[in-house]
């Protein structure tokens, strides 16, 4: 994502850890079913992109000249990039990361928690989710069989 697109990603990241800190606290544990809801979500966006791969959309994108990113093809590519990359890399973190950091500095002791993340990372599927299904409706009703 660039330009506009990568400031409000950052701005709703930020809020939704702030918000999360304050609402989820530290008693969220059903990583399992968050891990298979981003799992789906990536089934689902490899599953678009694959189809869109022989669809006469990619050549009305190409041809469709936008700022910031050459084209609407352009755009779409990088929101999926970003958006796959995005769930890989919160998949793997909700699996690896322990549910509880212990952080001393200077006699003071600071718990950082897992649970902490799960609004940003629903958050953010949301958000770029969102980006991809505007711009694949904006050129739905495009005739395709011609």
């Amino acid at each position: 994502m660039r330009g506009r697109d990568l400031i409000i990603f950052t701005i709703l990241s930020l809020f939704a850890l702030i918000t999360g800190y304050k609402l989820i606290g530290n008693e969220y544990t059903d990583y399992a079913s968050l891990i298979s809801f981003l799992s789906i979500v990536f089934g689902f966006q490899i599953t678009s992109l694959s189809i869109l791969y022989n669809s006469r959309l990619v050549s009305v994108m190409y041809d469709a000249k936008v700022k910031n990113y050459k084209t609407e093809l352009h755009r779409l590519k990088a929101y999926f990039s970003f958006s796959l990359y995005l769930l890989i890399i919160s998949i793997v973190t909700l699996l690896i990361i322990n549910d509880c950091y212990v952080i001393e500095v200077k006699q003071h002791r600071y718990n950082l928690y897992k649970s902490w993340l799960v609004l940003p990372i629903l958050v953010n599927t949301f958000y770029c989710f969102s980006k991809i299904a505007n711009l694949l409706f904006k050129y739905f009703v495009i005739k395709r069989n011609e």
